[in-house]
């Protein structure tokens, strides 16, 4: 027989048990992980969607496209085009064949691009003037303006482009090196940077000269002292040229259009004046992409009516632009002199000149008329 004291004892010990299966279990605190130090430069943004069609497969790989403002076409030395040439083999025909129909498809997707956006803003473009095709497409050379009908065979064009590129490389490594040291000079100012890339162009437009019979201003090339090369290795040279070009126009243009929409139009008062009239340049010579131009000249217009920029630069940059996207000006700031008869270009609104020349701050027609007879000398 259990005793009452043991009855007492078990249960006492029982609810003990009972009690302690009641608790939580202890927590065990471990510490968290530290957070990886932030990256002491912020990421790149990914790469913009391709505005070209997908590249031949044969020349995919010579395509430089992350987003940054120097990506463009490698061109090698030209060896691509062998299958224009008679002696090349039928896959290197074929691909020529594939290289020009892609050109063909990527220049009308983009004209018909370039025509939307332009029916957006008014503006209609003199007809079949301007190609809409992306700055990739643009730069690959495939035998235009009669290149490759210099030549018999891919073996003598290959000579002259070896030649070329040597020739080419050089101009850009030497630039580079320039740039490296302007740098400096330019970037203090929150919008000298229009300086560094104004160089490397007008640095490339005056090379083009080496590609041609005369120097500048007419000059015997003998004067402008050009590299040696024979009148085909200059001929391919100006290939090079032309596609760094296109690559140029399109990567400045591209900037300015982002620079200012965060610092406004370039002025005297956010730049230098060399830098102000480089902006001006850049617009104006952007006739690579006549979309741009027109924003351009828009932001312009804005920065007239708040005192940023002059009447009478925005009035010569506008007509300018106009005249080579449609055919007329609407300020009538440019003229051509005859030898019988000097005149002013074709006016968008002749009726309304007067009204819109005092806007801008120019004198009466009548006596921008009489300059226009000194000037032209009848």
């Amino acid at each position: 027989m259990i005793s009452r004291a043991f009855k007492a004892s078990m249960i006492a010990a029982f609810s003990t048990a009972l009690i302690a299966a009641d608790e939580p279990p202890p927590v065990i605190i471990v510490p968290t992980a530290p957070e990886p130090p932030a990256s002491e430069y912020p990421q790149d943004p990914p790469p913009p969607a391709p505005d070209y069609p997908e590249p031949p497969a044969f020349i995919a790989d010579r395509v430089i496209n992350k987003g940054y403002i120097y990506d463009g076409f490698d061109l090698g030395e030209l060896e691509y085009l062998r299958g224009y040439f008679p002696d090349a083999s039928e896959e290197e025909r074929a691909q020529y064949a594939e290289l020009k129909a892609w050109f063909k498809r990527c220049d009308e997707e983009g004209t018909a691009r370039l025509n939307a956006q332009m029916a957006q803003y008014g503006v209609t473009l003199i007809e079949g003037e301007f190609s809409g095709a992306a700055s990739m497409c643009q730069q690959v050379v495939f035998g235009n303006q009669g290149l490759l009908d210099r030549f018999e065979t891919y073996e003598e064009f290959a000579k002259a482009a070896r030649v070329a590129r040597l020739v080419f490389d050089g101009l850009i490594e030497g630039l580079e090196i320039a740039e490296g040291n302007e740098a400096a000079l330019h970037f203090r100012e929150i919008l000298g940077e229009i300086d560094y890339f104004s160089m490397r162009y007008h640095v490339l437009l005056y090379a083009q000269f080496w590609a041609r019979a005369k120097g500048y201003g007419g000059r015997p090339l003998s004067t402008d002292r050009p590299p040696k090369m024979t009148a085909d290795e200059r001929f391919v040279f100006g290939a090079f040229l032309e596609s760094e070009l296109v690559r140029l126009q399109f990567a400045r243009t591209q900037w300015l259009e982002e620079i200012v929409s965060i610092h406004g139009w370039p002025n005297e008062a956010n730049s230098t004046r060399a830098g102000a009239g480089n902006a001006l340049l850049m617009a104006a010579q952007g006739d690579h992409d006549p979309a741009f131009q027109v924003r351009m000249l828009r932001l312009m217009e804005r920065e007239v009516k708040t005192g940023g920029l002059e009447g009478w630069e925005f009035a010569g940059a506008y007509d300018g632009v106009m005249l080579k996207l449609t055919g007329k000006q609407l300020y009538g700031t440019h003229f051509t002199c005859g030898e019988e008869k000097s005149a002013l270009e074709k006016l968008e609104d002749p009726d309304r000149i007067g009204e819109l020349r005092k806007e801008m701050g120019l004198e009466p027609i009548e006596d921008y008329l009489d300059y226009i007879r000194y000037e032209c000398g009848n």
